[in-house]
């Protein structure tokens, strides 16, 4: 266990050392935008947030329904 908490750590921190030196001179990227997939990191608080609420709520498989698919038919005069 403790090889592999090591290992992903590494790993992690290399992600960004090499995301951060393409970005900056590769890119031109300067400010936060060095750092790599900027939109991500911002937007993982609010995943990690709706994750574990979606976790907490009780599970009811009488409240679960299966909506029919509406079938829809194509019109063959519009591929002539």
């Amino acid at each position: 266990m403790h090889f592999l908490c090591c290992s992903l750590l590494v790993v992690v921190i290399l992600y960004f050392l090499i995301g951060i030196i393409f970005m900056k001179f590769a890119k031109k990227a300067q400010g936060p935008e060095i750092i790599p997939n900027i939109e991500f990191w911002k937007g993982l608080p609010s995943l990690v947030k709706v994750n574990i609420s979606y976790r907490n709520l009780p599970y009811n498989p009488s409240q679960v329904s299966l909506h029919k698919v509406k079938t829809c038919s194509v019109r063959n005069d519009l591929f002539v």
